[in-house]
């Protein structure tokens, strides 16, 4: 007589329905019609207990969820031993405590059923799916059932899926919300790299509320005309506003530079930036000023170039006085080796505008770890010492506006 095998653990796990007819898989999405979801028995206790989500499996609450009214079926032990609010809503003196829930199912009109499911996901699993789309809501909803855990994960979301490309959208969501937290951490990006965001399409979507509190930003990194063209722009797509703003400050440091005055014809700076760890560079300073006692009437347009590419200009007066223009512009991350090119170019009329200018240079001070050097970067003869490459070191910069960073 042959001895019968013993299966080993979890081999062959039956599936059966509890419902005669019962027909649905495991799927926790979706509307419900009332059958009940085919079982698989077997399972770890996590997987087994998935299975009960929204199947009306000894399910004893209905919730009537969202604008258009699913039904998702869950059960009172699991969800009033999770959430002090459910506890109190079928335990206390509230209506659902005294009324048959399955023919008199619980209204939830300030969540969509997408974002219940995944609440009931976290209280029967811990599992939760956030993505930068559902993170704001689920994390609404685990504020009405008072979910602690689940709230520090959307927390920890915010921190982690909240970027430059998506802020703004992150940012006008949570006003329906106003999640004093998420507004903070939005501002933070938005005032680190505004000149970038004020050109994405989303900012011309923002409310009146949403923009009025960027405006309100006294210290960001850009300049008042910056912010002016960006809300005139808003305007005139979404119509007039009264909008105050005075920035007062920039978020990043200004690493000056010092060296020998000199004044010369054809400034041309190009600077070679190395760092040995990442920083953001955000703008310059550049000096301008010329060696006569009546400066010419007109101006002279700064450019500032980066590996090619232009980052900015703007056109100045001509200064007898020494003077130093800021100009800013989108960020960028130099993690190596990083050409800057700054030209001022003179006016057409003139044949020549000897402006100033220092010579032998270094920088006045450093970014932590970044250990910033810069020096003279020219493929052309010096017009000073009329060597190539050039032996004196000479730039129009007087500062770069710059921070560590660990993008």
């Amino acid at each position: 007589m042959m001895a019968n095998k013993r299966k080993k653990p979890g081999a062959g796990t039956k599936s059966n329905s509890v419902h005669n007819g019962g027909t649905s898989g495991g799927s926790t999405s979706g509307g419900s019609s009332g059958t009940v979801k085919k079982l698989q028995f077997g399972l770890p206790p996590a997987q087994s207990l998935i299975q009960l989500i929204n199947n009306p499996y000894l399910s004893d609450v209905v919730f009537k969820v969202g604008q258009a009214g699913v039904l998702i079926y869950a059960h009172k032990l699991i969800i009033t031993t999770a959430s002090e609010v459910f506890y109190a809503q079928f335990n206390g003196h509230f209506m659902e405590a005294r009324n048959d829930q399955k023919s008199a199912p619980v209204i939830v009109q300030d969540i969509e059923p997408g974002v219940f499911l995944e609440v009931l996901i976290y209280i029967y699993c811990e599992r939760v799916n956030l993505n930068a789309s559902n993170m704001l809501d689920i994390y609404y909803a685990s504020h009405k059932y008072m979910l602690q855990s689940l709230s520090e994960k959307c927390e920890d979301a915010f921190e982690r899926l909240t970027t430059e490309d998506n802020v703004l959208k992150v940012f006008q969501e949570n006003q329906k919300h106003r999640f004093d937290n998420v507004d903070q951490q939005c501002l933070k990006i938005i005032r680190d790299n505004p000149i970038k965001h004020f050109k994405q399409d989303h900012f011309l979507k923002l409310s009146a509320e949403a923009l009025l509190v960027i405006a309100s930003q006294s210290t960001i990194n850009c300049q008042e005309d910056h912010m002016r063209q960006a809300i005139e722009t808003w305007k005139k797509q979404n119509g007039a506003l009264d909008v105050a703003y005075n920035i007062k400050d920039v978020l990043c440091r200004k690493l000056h530079f010092f060296g020998s005055p000199y004044f010369q014809a054809n400034i041309d700076t190009s600077l070679l930036l190395t760092v040995k760890s990442k920083i953001a560079l955000y703008g310059l300073g550049v000096f301008v000023g010329v060696d006569q006692e009546i400066p010419p009437a007109g101006k002279v347009e700064i450019v500032i170039m980066c590996q090619g590419k232009q980052l900015a200009s703007k056109s100045v007066p001509i200064h007898k006085n020494l003077q130093t223009h800021e100009i800013m512009f989108e960020k960028v991350i130099i993690d190596a080796n990083c050409n800057i090119q700054v030209a001022i170019k003179k006016p057409d009329d003139l044949k020549e505008l000897k402006m100033f200018h220092i010579k032998g240079f270094m920088l006045a001070g450093t970014l932590g770890k970044a250990n910033i050097v810069c020096k003279q970067h020219s493929t052309q003869q010096c017009y000073i010492c009329r060597y190539n490459p050039c032996y004196c070191q000479h730039n129009c910069v007087s500062y770069l506006m710059c921070e560590a960073t660990h993008e």
